[in-house]
């Protein structure tokens, strides 16, 4: 029988709390709920607990962490012919499922999805229900594969989720069920590439197979080509490889290059007495392209240049991390707005965070038809000490490893593997030589490196942690720079949702709020660790307000001290001078990496999005209204840079500014005769003085060093440089530069032994 496959996500499950040990049977109330999702979603839906992004009202649904919690829903699935099964595809986090009472599996993780078969138990009227263990208990992370976020970081809450917090689908077939069905693109010659399938089933009984593989175009139009393999499945588990012929594939590229184009592959099973009965067909998507990482240049043993289909890439990438602390109700529209934000930034790879998630199927599907490459973390970040090494443990990274693995393979803007973020890859070897070989032989082809930083890349926080001058970037000597960045404030409309306007306003930044940023065993609170301050200040507004701003991830000291380079005097002002330095900054590491490419592969800065209401470094808000730096990333990221390296200042009236000016150009396109303006600005917009240039041939993916730039800068200050790169009249980037931001502050050398020892001991 063809199969069927019947979504269960939506409104017709019900949530109960309950006791460990309890069954549904002494469940006092139950609450209408909605899959995917996350029992405080479906609370505050009903209006049980307050809204836990606003003020600290996150405090007052921490109960929940002390309850199991039943999810149930009835289906319509009458016994019959073939096999029935569900798939929850992420179940969170340790879990007990149940079909018609009878309990058929226990589980714990949150990435692998989950399949159990229920032929045999199907009567007229039938329920499925998951008991889901109390997230209280979990208080050590690094136990646990929970989403690491959830225990407190410093951009998200304390708020360990607790749900079906991906879909669950039921599943009808025949006698053989095809569990996994992987693509993986070879290239044999230039115009000959060959897709591996690799096809996993699940057979009743040995028996003889005729295997369909009918290859067509998904988004784009051509022949269907259809190829038959006869096959022999053995009882139970049996995989098998079969090779599908690609004669001058249309090859999936980064939106930069090309198109990404994807196919689509049916792959239909016959058999059974007339050998022509279908037993399971089942459909995916997948890219025929390549990824090799190749050394930079003049530096053999740093491998940090991409190469996708037999071409460099250079990196402008953005660190993603969960688009929401309840993960559960993030569906594909909040995906499709902020990948598309991406996009329009001129991003073209997403880091997706180790502190954070597998995300869900539409993320990859939506970075695969945008053409932006993805970078995927395992789940660990930032272990305090080494991760358990017992066969426990080990059993549970392996199966969420290959659960990670297998419902990512045919993505093909899935281009590398991490095993984590700023994980010690000496201390866990045994666990990272595991998660290695478990790509080398189920990661479709993909590089893999142990963790992030590995050897060569930089996270660079000398700048903001180590409280060092903006000007330090441009001492950033790494092959690849994937962590650097600045908080700054939301615009008033996106502070005034999570903060009431009494309490924004005024604030100082007292040293116990800065501490939220060490959160040795979660989120530490001030009163935990400050009494003395807490009982002088308690009354103090300052404070008061402070404490707040401290509680959604702001790290005063650090966020005063770059923003009275620039001044401010209120609230407005403020949100004013910390977005315009985060801009800055970002501006002055991004442009310095790019004009080390090829030396350098790539830059990434931190972050893109942020998953609750947070002043942090995000250039996004959780209410996706954009900050002044994701203005300045259209131009900064643009693939084709004009770029000046030129003094920081300060300057005075008169003075002439001297810059080296660089033309990038990131695409493998060559352009000719290009026009290229730099003009000064004073105040009110006024010009006041202008220079021209010309470039007869810009090489596709290279850079070349024009004449230099400069100019006078006359009047009374409020300069700006305006560039724009233009070919017969029409512009084809613009840049930009803010000569009013001066950092006057030192770097204190003390603060650079700490980034030393990070990236030389606790990483490595």
């Amino acid at each position: 029988m063809a199969r069927k496959e019947i979504s269960l996500d939506g409104d017709e499950w019900r949530i109960g709390q309950c006791m460990q040990g309890q069954g549904m049977d002494e469940v006092s109330r139950w609450l209408p709920a909605f899959v995917p999702g996350d029992v405080r979603a479906d609370l505050l839906r009903h209006g049980l607990i307050e809204d836990p992004f606003i003020g600290k009202q996150n405090e007052l649904s921490l109960w929940v962490d002390d309850w199991n919690w039943w999810h149930r829903r009835e289906i319509d699935a009458a016994p019959g012919p073939g096999r029935t099964f569900v798939r929850f595809d992420g179940i969170d986090y340790k879990s007990h499922i149940f079909f018609n009472g009878r309990k058929i599996k226990e589980n714990e993780g949150m990435f692998a999805p989950v399949v159990v078969e229920i032929s045999e138990m199907l009567a007229k009227r039938n329920s499925l229900a998951v008991n889901i263990e109390y997230a209280g208990q979990f208080t050590d992370r690094e136990k646990t594969l929970k989403c690491q976020m959830g225990f407190g970081w410093d951009f998200a809450p304390a708020m360990r989720t607790c749900g079906l917090w991906d879909s669950v689908t039921l599943i009808r077939t025949g006698d053989v069920f095809i569990r996994q069905l992987d693509v993986e693109p070879i290239r044999v010659t230039d115009d000959y590439w060959e897709a591996q399938v690799r096809m996993t089933l699940d057979s009743r009984r040995e028996t003889a197979i005729t295997a369909e593989f009918a290859v067509e175009g998904a988004n784009f139009k051509s022949e269907t080509k259809t190829t038959e393999r006869k096959i022999q499945a053995s009882a139970g588990i049996s995989e098998h490889i079969i090779s599908l012929p690609m004669k001058e594939p249309e090859l999936w590229q980064p939106w930069e290059e090309g198109k990404p184009n994807l196919y689509r592959l049916t792959a239909t099973l016959r058999g059974g007495k007339s050998g022509r009965s279908v037993l399971d067909d089942t459909a995916t998507r997948f890219g025929m392209r390549s990824v090799t990482l190749l050394p930079n240049q003049n530096r053999p043993d740093e491998r940090w240049t991409f190469s996708i289909n037999d071409a460099r890439k250079y990196i402008r990438g953005a660190n993603w991390v969960p688009c929401d602390s309840m993960p559960g109700r993030a569906g594909r529209e909040r995906y499709e707005k902020l990948i598309k934000m991406a996009r329009q930034a001129n991003v073209n790879m997403l880091r997706v965070w180790g502190g954070g998630l597998r995300e869900k199927k539409a993320f990859y599907d939506l970075c695969d038809e945008h053409g932006i490459l993805v970078w995927q973390e395992f789940p660990l970040s930032c272990g305090r000490k080494p991760y358990p090494a017992d066969a426990a443990f080990r059993r549970l990274l392996r199966k969420e490893a290959t659960g990670i693995l297998g419902s990512l393979h045919n993505h093909p803007s899935v281009v590398y593997y991490s095993g984590g973020n700023e994980i010690n890859q000496t201390f866990n070897r045994r666990l990272i030589s595991m998660m290695e070989k478990l790509v080398r032989e189920r990661g479709g082809g993909r590089p893999f490196r142990g963790g992030s930083p590995a050897v060569g890349e930089s996270h660079n926080w000398r700048v903001f942690h180590g409280l060092a001058n903006v000007a330090d970037y441009r001492m950033e000597q790494s092959s690849f720079l994937s962590e650097f960045g600045m908080q700054s404030v939301p615009v008033r409309e996106s502070l005034d949702e999570f903060i009431p306007r009494e309490s924004q306003w005024p604030v100082e930044p007292k040293f116990p709020y800065t501490l939220n940023e060490f959160p040795l065993s979660g989120r530490m609170r001030a009163e935990e660790y400050d009494p003395i301050n807490r009982m002088i200040l308690s009354n103090s507004v300052k404070r008061r307000n402070a404490e707040l701003w401290a509680y959604h991830d702001a790290q005063l000291m650090k966020i005063f001290r770059y923003a009275k380079q620039i001044g401010f005097y209120d609230c407005e002002s403020f949100i004013d001078a910390t977005q315009r330095m985060q801009a800055h900054g970002l501006q002055v590491a991004v442009e310095h990496m790019r004009r080390r490419r090829f030396e350098a592969g790539g830059v990434m800065f931190w972050q893109l999005n942020e998953p609750w209401p947070s002043v942090c470094w995000s250039v996004i808000d959780y209410y996706l209204r954009p900050k002044l730096a994701y203005q300045k990333l259209k131009e900064i990221y643009s693939p084709l840079l004009f770029s000046m390296e030129y003094p920081l200042g300060p300057y005075e009236a008169d003075q002439t500014l001297r810059a080296r000016a660089f033309l990038i150009n990131d695409r493998r396109v060559e352009y000719s005769g290009l026009d290229i303006t730099v003009s000064a600005t004073g105040k009110g917009g006024v010009e006041v003085d202008r220079v021209e240039r010309h470039v007869d041939r810009m090489p596709g993916d290279g850079i070349i060093e024009v004449e230099p730039v400069e100019l006078a800068l006359r009047g009374e200050g409020g300069w700006r440089i305006e560039c724009a790169v233009s070919h017969a009249g029409k512009a084809l980037s613009r840049n930009s530069y803010d000569l009013t931001i001066v950092d006057r502050e030192a770097t204190k050398k003390l603060f650079m032994a700490g980034d030393w020892i990070m990236h030389n001991i606790i990483w490595k």
